[in-house]
């Protein structure tokens, strides 16, 4: 997706906009209250780039802020 494209090629600094793009992604992907959902990034895709030898600390650390965002954002849509 478009979205992983840019987390993939984010460097240092990171642009304050990812940071706002990943929370929008995974508002699409979770909240019930759009009648369309974005499909959420590929987990094999992630695992794959986790397990790489790439070391790019920033795309990293978006990963792991989409995935905890996700995880955060599906778990209080449970809770509702």
């Amino acid at each position: 997706s478009w979205v992983w494209s840019q987390i993939l090629q984010c460097t240092t600094p990171i642009h304050p906009i990812m940071l706002t793009l990943i929370n929008e992604l995974v508002t699409t992907i979770v909240d019930s209250r759009y009648l369309w959902h974005l499909i959420p990034i590929d987990t094999d895709m992630i695992h794959n780039y986790l397990k790489s030898s790439e070391d790019n600390i920033p795309t990293k650390m978006l990963i792991l802020l989409y995935l905890l965002t996700l995880n955060d954002q599906a778990a209080g849509e449970m809770a509702n």
